[in-house]
This record gives structure tokens, C-alpha cells and sequence, in this order.
């Protein structure tokens, strides 16, 4: 295994900050994901889980001035004011909905199966929060693969959804998980199985292949023969690596927005009022946002803090933000602690604030995906000993992540 930098995960990675793990990337695995159980296991770190406290099942969205919670059941969504009667009788008519475009962007593909106020007030918030994307531009079926699926197979969602709990065998309670140390701990488990050690500082520069063998050169003119290769590498880096074999791959991964992500920390906030913070967090969608904000976490109800002490992550810029990226350190964190004050009631100044903008970030699913999966396929059809995999195909969780290479490796 060669790394670019000097550690193993990219994007997944734990600051140990006096005993307390700071996330910079994914904060939670969900253990209902068909790879949850392999990938714990392979790693080694079972008997090192932490589980979200339950209070991690309350959601907020933001909406004239408030955080609304996500309704839990019927009863709540007919009053809620994300929802209403109008918008609960609009989506029980799904089933009559014909099935439209096929290339539809979210925003379009929810709006046209439940109603534009469910399309507006749940989906569009959930894409800001958890691809800090923009619904109106990314690819319903490639964020969105096993609703879009429900639709192509059984011509509704809800249709299909009623067919699953008919023929759904009893599963285990889904729950959110984080580990003893952090995320990295997950990374540490899976280094320590490699059989040999893992070089780092090592950036690829260009490979070439023969019918036998493929060669990766590196920087300073390193070189390195193998068998076969799989390149786990952003879609930015790859574009450059295959412009060789496949310049018009390498101009459609070229054409992939990753926009920057700043990731910011406040802990030992004080808030002045009772703002309810008793949940997993709360997003900001197109119509009702808030600054340049995508999403605060409520890290110390997630998984509660021995001291109380609260401590919130405020995720900003995306899709839709773009102006974050050419913020400064302290711009971002002010801005952060902006946005705590005027939508939890922060009083003051926080104990400890830290940022990151993480640049490139996640590669948005837009419509030239269709272009990439057809790209993608033909490269490995003509590449039989390379395999390329990331985040920009195929889904951008962790375990999505993992399942993907498992995949690529059992085709060979």
C-alpha cells in the first residue's frame, strides 16, 4: 500500500484534544449497512463500539426562525409545521404518481412523487446536511440509488415499502457508532491487518501497463511494478493518472465538483435560553438557511460528556457556499459562532473553538455521473488489472466506501 500523506484514512480521521476525540470527518457509522458487521470485524474493533445516546433519534430542521423536529410518527407529521395535512394527504398519493424522468435531479424526483413541501422542507435540508450538496443539481438516482430503485422496480416508493415489511426478517435495532479513540480507531484496526507495511509520502505520478504488469512511477522517479492495482484517489488526482488511457474519463472526473468544507468545533458553549439541543442536530435547507451554514452537529448529546460540557460541530460552505472557500481561519470559526448564537442561543465566547476547511471535498452526484458510470465501466472492461475506486462513484459513506472495493476485489 502506498499513501500520499503521512497517515492512513484521508477524510476519516480523530484529534485527540485532552482525551476528548474531535472528528473531522464522518462522526458515525450506521450499523444497519449490509457492510457494517465485515467491516467492524475485519478491522478488529467489535469490542470497541460506542453507540450513540438515544437522544441521537431527534432531528431538527431549521424553518421561519426555529428548529422544527422531524416528526417521529403519523400523528406528529399531520401537525408538524414541516409538514401538515396537505403535504401527509399529497405523499399518500405517491402510489398513483406515474413514474416521470428518469434523470431527474432530487429536488425534481421527491417533488414529483411527494410533493413539493416534503421535497423542500426534509429532503433538500437532509442533502445540504449530508452531502452538502444542492438538490436541485445532484442526480436523484445516484444519491438517491435504492428510492430511485423502488420506483424502477415496483413503480412506487411507498408501494415497495409496504412489499419490504411484509417480507422483512426481524434485523437488529440500526443504531450510530462511533469507537473507543474515534474514528481513526476503525482506520488503526484495518492498518494493523495489512501483511506488509504501509509506505507513505508517496504520490503517484503516472502508471504504465503491458499485457503482464503494471508499473506506478512516483514522485522523485520511484518506481514500483505489480500485477494488478486498484487507485483509491480522488477524483481530481485520478483525472491527471488516466488522462493517458482514457482522456475523456479523465475530462468527465476533471468536471466533478468537490466543493470545500469547513468543519468547526465549539466546545463549553452557554446557552441563554431553552433551545432544544437534545438530539443529533439540526440542518438548514435552500428555503429557510441560515448564513452560510449546512448542518450543526450536537456532538455531547450524540455520545454525552462525563463533564456535560456541551459541544457543538457546525459544518458550513458546500455546494451552494462556495464563498467559505476563500474564507480565512478565523473568519470561519466567527462565522460559526455566528450562526450558534443566532440559531441555539449561544451566549459569549465558547472555551474552545477549532476549524478545518477540507478542500477538495465531497464529490457531488450531479447529472454527468451518468457519463462516469459509463466511462468507469469501459476503462475496467479494457483495464482488467487496474481498478479504480473512491468517493466520486458509488456512494460516499465509509462502509459505501468499503463495500465498493470488496466488489472490485471479488471480481477478480
Amino acid at each position: 500500500m502506498y499513501e500520499a500523506t503521512s497517515r492512513l484514512g484521508g477524510r476519516l480521521f480523530t484529534e485527540d484534544f485532552a482525551g476528548d476525540p474531535l472528528e473531522w470527518g464522518p462522526n458515525t457509522l450506521l450499523s444497519s449497512h449490509e457492510s457494517f458487521d465485515e467491516l467492524i470485524t475485519l478491522a478488529g474493533v467489535s469490542e470497541k463500539q460506542r453507540v450513540a445516546d438515544s437522544r441521537a433519534r431527534f432531528r431538527y430542521v431549521w424553518k421561519n426562525g426555529k428548529a422544527i423536529p422531524l416528526p417521529t410518527g403519523p400523528l406528529k407529521a399531520l401537525f408538524s409545521p414541516l409538514l401538515g395535512v396537505g403535504a401527509c394527504v399529497r405523499a399518500l398519493c405517491e402510489p398513483f404518481v406515474p413514474q416521470g424522468d428518469p434523470y431527474q435531479d432530487v429536488s425534481s424526483f421527491f417533488s414529483h412523487r411527494f410533493g413539493k413541501t416534503i421535497a423542500d422542507n426534509l429532503v433538500d435540508p437532509f442533502v445540504s446536511g449530508i452531502y452538502s450538496g444542492d438538490s436541485q443539481l445532484l442526480s436523484a438516482r445516484h444519491a438517491f440509488p435504492k428510492i430511485v430503485g423502488m420506483v424502477d422496480d415496483h413503480g412506487s416508493v411507498l408501494r415497495a415499502g409496504i412489499k419490504l415489511l411484509k417480507n422483512k426478517k426481524k434485523k437488529k435495532k440500526t443504531q450510530l457508532v462511533n469507537f473507543d479513540g474515534g474514528m481513526s480507531t476503525l482506520v488503526d484496526g484495518l492498518a494493523s491487518r495489512l501483511k506488509n507495511s504501509p509506505q507513505f509520502h508517496k504520490k503517484l505520478v503516472s502508471y504504465d501497463q503491458t499485457d503482464q504488469s503494471i508499473t506506478l512511477t512516483f514522485e522523485e522517479g520511484e518506481k514500483s511494478t505489480f500485477d494488478k492495482v486498484v487507485l483509491a484517489l480522488t477524483a481530481g488526482k485520478l483525472s491527471r493518472i488516466v488522462k493517458k488511457e482514457s482522456r475523456s474519463l479523465s475530462s468527465a472526473l476533471q468536471q466533478i465538483p468537490c466543493p470545500g468544507i469547513a468543519v468547526v468545533h465549539v466546545r463549553g458553549a452557554k446557552l441563554t435560553t431553552p433551545v432544544p439541543t437534545n438530539g443529533f442536530g439540526v440542518l438548514f435547507g435552500r428555503q429557510h438557511p441560515m448564513e452560510e451554514a449546512l448542518g450543526i452537529l450536537f456532538i455531547s448529546d450524540i455520545f454525552p460528556r462525563k463533564d456535560r460540557q456541551k459541544h457543538f460541530c457546525v459544518f458550513l460552505g458546500g455546494r451552494r457556499f462556495p464563498n467559505v472557500n476563500h474564507m480565512s481561519k478565523s473568519q470561519i470559526e466567527d462565522k460559526a459562532i455566528n450562526i450558534l448564537r443566532n440559531s441555539i442561543k449561544m451566549q459569549g465566547d465558547a472555551e474552545d473553538v477549532r476549524s478545518q476547511l477540507l478542500s477538495p471535498g465531497l464529490p457531488q452526484y450531479e447529472k454527468n455521473m451518468y457519463t462516469i458510470d459509463m466511462l468507469k465501466s469501459r476503462f475496467h472492461k479494457n483495464n482488467r488489472n487496474i481498478a479504480l475506486v473512491g468517493t466520486w462513484s458509488g456512494g460516499i459513506s465509509v462502509l459505501d466506501g468499503f463495500k465498493n472495493v470488496n466488489e472490485t476485489l471479488k471480481d477478480w
